[in-house]
C-alpha cells in the first residue's frame, strides 16, 4: 500500500478539515493549555534561579571551585594584589621602616623609597597567588568562610558560632604568608592586627531575612522543577492537538531562557554600576559571570530542551518538507523494535557519559530525560510505521548506497576540473613565458619580423600567416 492509497487520518475533536488539511477550531480545553503552559514558563524562570542559589552559592564544594576560578583570573588577581599589599601598607609603616634602615643624611629618601615599592610588591603578590601554596590557603579559607555561612544560614547554630553575628572571609593568614615570602621580617609581621583582611559576608541584621530566604529557596529547588514538569505534561495530556501544545513547550522553554540570559546580563550591569572605583569594575565583572555561570548553563539547557521539542514537533508535522523528512528516516524507524530501541539506548548512553547538560548531573533529572526521550522514540516509531508501512531496513541501504555514490561521483568531479584547470593555468604560464623570450629575442634582433610573427603564433596555437 503506497501513502496515497492509505485512509485519511481521523481528525481530533475540536478539528475541521478544509480542502484536506485540519483547521484548529476553538475547543474549551485549549484556553487551559494556553494558562497552563504560561504558569508554567514563569514557575520555569524560578525553578532556575533557585536551582543556581541552591548548588552555587549554597553548596560548599561548587563555591570554592568557583573562588579557585576566581583566583586564576587575572582582573582578580590584580585587585587582590593590590587590597594585599594596601592592607600590608595600612598596618606596616613601611616608610618609618626605611627611613630607620638608611643613612641619616638619605633618610628624606624614605617616602618616595615606600612609594616606588609599591608597585613592585603588588607585581610579588601577583605572582605569589600563582603558586600552589597560596591556592591552597586560599582554597581553604573560603571553604571555612562558606562552611560557616551555609551553617548560620541554616540556623545550624549548634555547628557554628559567629562573632556578634558577622560572617567574614578571614585572609588574615593570606596577609601574613605573603608578608614573609615579600621578605618582611617577623617584628614587622607582629605588628599586623588578627582581623586585618576580613571581608565581612553577612551582618546579623541581614542573617534574619537570608536564613528565611535559604528556608523557602531549600523547599522550592526541587519541588518547582516537579511542578513545572507536571504543568507541560498535563498541558500535553489535556491537548486536541498534542503536537502544536508540545511546539508551544518548546517555545515556552526558549522564552524562559532568554529571560534568564537577560536576568542575568542586567544583573551584571547593575552590580557594575555599584562599583565605586572604576578600576574594580574588571574584576567585579568577572566575579559575577564566574559566580552566575550555572545560571547560564541551566539558560543554555533550557534552550537545548526548547529547540529539541520544537524541531521534534515540525518533523512530525503535516508539511512537505517534514513529510518527506519522515520517509527517508522510515526504513530506520519501521524496522524491528529491537533494533530501534538498541540504537536509542545506545545515543541516550553516549548523552549520559558526555554530560552537555547540567540535569544530566543528577540522577532524578536524568530519569525524567530518560522517560521523555522513550516517549518521543516510540511516538516517532509508531508514527513512521503508521505513514509508510511498506518501509523496509533495505531502502535505508539503497539511500544510504545512492547517497554515498552521488558523493563520491560529486568528488570525483570536482578532483577532475581542478586538475584540468591547474593543466590550464600551466599551460597558460608557460606560454606567457615563451611569448617574453620571444619579444626579447625580437628586440635584440635574433629574430625577424616573420620569424618572430610565426613563432608567436605557434605559441598561441593560431594559423601561421601565410608568407
Amino acid at each position: 500500500m503506497t501513502t496515497a492509497d492509505q485512509p485519511d487520518p481521523p481528525t481530533e475533536a475540536g478539528t475541521t478539515e478544509t480542502d484536506g488539511a485540519p483547521v484548529q477550531g476553538r475547543h474549551p480545553r485549549r484556553g487551559w493549555v494556553v494558562a497552563l503552559v504560561a504558569v508554567a514558563t514563569v514557575l520555569a524562570v524560578l525553578a532556575s534561579l533557585t536551582a543556581w542559589v541552591q548548588r552555587q552559592v549554597l553548596n560548599t564544594d561548587n563555591w570554592v571551585a568557583a573562588s579557585d576560578e576566581l583566583l586564576e583570573d587575572p582582573d582578580v588577581q590584580a585587585a587582590l594584589s593590590e587590597y594585599i599589599v594596601s592592607e600590608l601598607y595600612a598596618q606596616v609603616d613601611v616608610q618609618a621602616q626605611l627611613a630607620d634602615a638608611l643613612p641619616e643624611d638619605l633618610e628624606g629618601l624614605a617616602g618616595p623609597a615606600a612609594a616606588a615599592l609599591r608597585q613592585p610588591a603588588t607585581q610579588a603578590v601577583g605572582y605569589l597567588l600563582d603558586t600552589n601554596q597560596v591556592q591552597n590557603l586560599w582554597s581553604r579559607v573560603n571553604r571555612r568562610a562558606h562552611e560557616t555561612l551555609v551553617a548560620v544560614l541554616e540556623d545550624d547554630l549548634n555547628v557554628v558560632s559567629t562573632a556578634d553575628g558577622v560572617v567574614t572571609l578571614e585572609l588574615g593568614d593570606l596577609v601574613r604568608q605573603l608578608g614573609e615570602q615579600l621578605g618582611l621580617s617577623s617584628d614587622l609581621l607582629d605588628q599586623i592586627p588578627p582581623d586585618v583582611g576580613n571581608i565581612v559576608i553577612a551582618e546579623s541584621d541581614e542573617l534574619a531575612a537570608a536564613q528565611r530566604a535559604v528556608q523557602i529557596t531549600q523547599t522550592l529547588s526541587v519541588w518547582l522543577f516537579v511542578v513545572v514538569i507536571a504543568l507541560y505534561a498535563l498541558a500535553v495530556f489535556l491537548s486536541v492537538d498534542r503536537r502544536r501544545t508540545i511546539r508551544l513547550v518548546g517555545w515556552s522553554l526558549l522564552g524562559a531562557s532568554i529571560v534568564l540570559l537577560v536576568v542575568r546580563r542586567l544583573s551584571l550591569d547593575y552590580v557594575v554600576s555599584m562599583v565605586e572605583n572604576p578600576a574594580n569594575e574588571a574584576p567585579a565583572r568577572s566575579v559575577f559571570m564566574i559566580a552566575s555561570a550555572l545560571l547560564a548553563q541551566l539558560a543554555w539547557a533550557g534552550v537545548a530542551y526548547g529547540v529539541v521539542l520544537v524541531a521534534g514537533a515540525v518533523y512530525a508535522g503535516p508539511s512537505r518538507a517534514a513529510v518527506a523528512v519522515r520517509r527517508e528516516a522510515a526504513p530506520l524507524l519501521s524496522t524491528e523494535p529491537w533494533a530501534v530501541w538498541s540504537t536509542a539506548a545506545v545515543v541516550f548512553g553516549l548523552l549520559v557519559l558526555w554530560s552537555p547538560l547540567p540535569a544530566f548531573d543528577v540522577w532524578w533529572s536524568t530519569l525524567i530525560l530518560l522517560a521523555v526521550y522513550g516517549f518521543a522514540v516510540e511516538a516517532l516509531r509508531r508514527q513512521s510505521r503508521r505513514e509508510f508501512p511498506d518501509a523496509e531496513w533495505g531502502q535505508l541501504r539503497e539511500v544510504v548506497t545512492g547517497t554515498a555514490r552521488s558523493g563520491w561521483s560529486s568528488v570525483s568531479d570536482w578532483w577532475a576540473r581542478r586538475g584540468t584547470n591547474a593543466a590550464a593555468a600551466g599551460t597558460g604560464t608557460a606560454s606567457v613565458d615563451s611569448l617574453e623570450r620571444l619579444a626579447e629575442l625580437h628586440g635584440r634582433g635574433a629574430l625577424s619580423d616573420d620569424e618572430y610573427t610565426a613563432a608567436k603564433a605557434d605559441v598561441l596555437g593560431l594559423p601561421a600567416r601565410p608568407s
